[in-house]
């Protein structure tokens, strides 16, 4: 061969960042530990996916933004009609982070200045795949069970109406934010 790609070629993080198990904190960063997802929540397709992969739910952080010069506590319940932004970040599902210092908090930010009736956002730090040459960790179905986790997290422990969790994702996350949308609409 004269090119090798197995030489050139990886399927893994482009760039070091926060991942699913540690909390990278800073200046102003606020988080919430999402609980894995219970067994009543996950349907018998999911499971079959799951248990093809070997993958099984688990606890991950989530980070919190909010609107300059609104201060809301961390996971505080939502005032009246209050709406969120659940935003699932970008990267192939192979980079990316929800962290608030990677570079798409750029596009949670312009959610936030560009919606007046949206206050917060939260992003779930799901798991990152890797494929071969690299360790194979995190297949298909891991970003849809931590983006259905992080949806649960939001409606039950925090206490937002369904109706008022606004799902968005940007590239891969995009793709993701439609995943969990069908998901929830067929189970």
């Amino acid at each position: 061969l004269l090119f090798d790609p197995t030489r050139y070629c990886s399927a893994g993080p482009m760039r070091r960042a926060p991942d699913y198990q540690n909390v990278a904190r800073g200046e102003n960063v606020k988080f919430s530990w999402i609980p894995p997802i219970s067994s009543d929540i996950i349907d018998d397709t999911l499971e079959k996916w799951m248990s093809t992969g070997n993958v099984h739910p688990v606890r991950l952080p989530g980070y919190w933004l909010e609107k300059p010069g609104v201060t809301v506590p961390v996971a505080s319940t939502p005032r009246n009609e209050e709406k969120v932004a659940y935003h699932l970040h970008g990267g192939a599902y192979i980079s990316g982070s929800a962290y608030p210092g990677d570079l798409t908090a750029s596009l949670r930010r312009g959610l936030l200045e560009h919606f007046a009736s949206i206050n917060r956002v939260f992003a779930p730090e799901y798991r990152l795949s890797k494929a071969a040459p690299l360790k194979p960790e995190n297949p298909f179905p891991a970003a849809l069970v931590d983006a259905l986790s992080g949806y649960i997290f939001l409606v039950r422990t925090v206490g937002f109406a369904p109706e008022n969790v606004v799902v968005v994702g940007d590239s891969a996350g995009g793709n993701l934010a439609l995943a969990l949308t069908r998901y929830l609409i067929e189970h």
